[in-house]
């Protein structure tokens, strides 16, 4: 058994240290390297050979934390999001989204976020935030050490709701999938990204008036809109593409400006 209050020796500095000391140079958190001596007796009272404990300690490190872009989902709902890492192993307190009106939060609302059961990044439940169409954002999060924001982030919200936004009237269909009567079957994702069923991977941004821009990996920036899809406008060479189809997996588009199919 352990004798309680025996000193504790400490190599680096020659001197006993008493259970106290110890505890509060750990849990003080005093950064370093420490080898400490200790005895014990057995159970008939008999004194054992000392034992050595190395106990690295080391500075507690704020958490790093990366905002992410929120989502607006069918319904006008907002769902934000964020990466976060605590150093050490250091268990988080606390994380969640400050969001307002204004870049330095003078005034603000704040919403948990939880981590996700399939990836590694945190995410508010949805929400429909009240008041201004703009709203300026961050993420944070607590730990022993301290709190980390990340960076500000502002997010314009479709006029009345979702009655503009490019998805309205997309019908719900299975495994996340939504089939939009001009714009076909996509399945939205973190961030803005979308997979199209005929256009593959998109970046989507939308426009104010139900238009919206879509970033291809083969054609940059293309804009489109209800009465306007199948034809979609190539922002980097500023002339049309009308879909034709998809072929072997890959979109095919005739090109107005080389009168040929890409």
């Amino acid at each position: 058994m352990f004798m309680g209050g025996t000193p504790w020796f400490d190599e680096s500095t020659g001197q006993n240290r008493e259970d106290k000391e110890v505890y509060d140079m750990i849990f003080g958190i005093q950064t370093g390297e420490y080898k400490l001596n200790y005895v014990y007796k057995d159970q008939a009272g008999n004194l054992s050979n000392l034992l050595t404990r190395t106990l690295l300690v080391i500075h507690p490190t704020k958490p790093i934390v990366q905002t992410l872009n929120a989502i607006i989902d069918e319904n006008g709902s907002v769902q934000f999001g964020a990466e976060i890492r605590s150093g050490a192993k250091m268990e988080l307190i606390e994380t969640g989204i400050h969001y307002g009106t204004d870049q330095i939060f003078s005034e603000f609302n704040q919403i948990a976020l939880s981590l996700s059961t399939i990836t590694d990044q945190y995410f508010s439940t949805p929400l429909k935030p009240l008041g201004n169409n703009q709203i300026f954002y961050r993420a944070y999060a607590r730990n022993k050490a301290g709190t980390s924001y990340g960076s500000v982030k502002n997010l314009t919200l479709p006029s009345e709701s979702n009655a503009t936004a490019w998805w309205s009237g997309s019908i719900e269909e299975q495994g996340g999938w939504q089939t939009s009567p001009w714009f076909g079957s996509f399945r939205r994702y973190p961030q803005g990204w979308i997979f199209h069923a005929d256009l593959n991977w998109l970046y989507a941004y939308a426009g104010e008036s139900g238009d919206v821009w879509l970033w291809s990996q083969d054609h940059g920036w293309l804009w489109t809109g209800p009465d306007v899809y199948p034809h979609l406008f190539n922002h980097g060479t500023a002339n049309w593409f009308y879909f034709l189809k998809k072929q072997d997996g890959i979109p095919k588009f005739y090109d107005y400006s080389s009168e040929s199919v890409k």
